[in-house]
């Protein structure tokens, strides 16, 4: 976990974004990531993902759980969870970085993944919520599903908690 954290801050580095690498209460999952970029007004959006995937490398391999790529579709583990929820952060902020530079000066930008999500992290919850300044207009879950047609998303509300959405 504590690699892919890194690995992720290096990624959102050159977006300006700072690592701050925070211990879990379960240790044997590493590290929680915030990644931060302040904005010049009191407004803050957090996005909030986990590092930790649901198979151990040992199941992946027993499964022969890989990515595929079919024509301009990639399918494989982590692709439309974890992963792709990274990936879209990503893209989300490096096209509004382009195309809305205002809006996206504007905000204080907040990254927040859990590195033992899978296997219950009771202090997440608290991470998130230290690190909401009181600006914070939302956290958003990129975590989807997708199976069968199904799309299914998660808002938190900085001052709540998640509501199916």
């Amino acid at each position: 976990m504590n690699r892919l954290g890194r690995f992720t801050a290096e990624r959102f580095a050159p977006l300006g974004f700072t690592a701050e690498f925070v211990p879990s209460a379960n240790r044997e999952w590493g590290d929680h990531l915030v990644l931060t970029r302040r904005g010049r007004s009191g407004k803050s959006v957090a996005l909030v993902s986990h590092l930790d995937t649901v198979f151990p490398p040992e199941e992946e391999a027993h499964n022969n759980f890989r990515w595929q790529v079919e024509g301009d579709r990639i399918f494989g583990p982590g692709t439309h969870d974890i992963k792709g929820g990274t990936v879209m952060i990503w893209l989300i902020l490096t096209a509004l970085r382009h195309h809305a530079p205002e809006l996206f000066e504007d905000i204080t930008w907040k990254l927040i993944w859990n590195s033992s999500e899978e296997c219950y992290s009771p202090d997440f919850g608290d991470v998130c919520r230290a690190r909401f300044d009181p600006g914070t207009l939302a956290a958003l879950v990129f975590e989807s599903e997708g199976r069968m047609g199904r799309r299914v998303g998660l808002l938190w509300h900085a001052r709540g908690g998640a509501r199916g959405g």
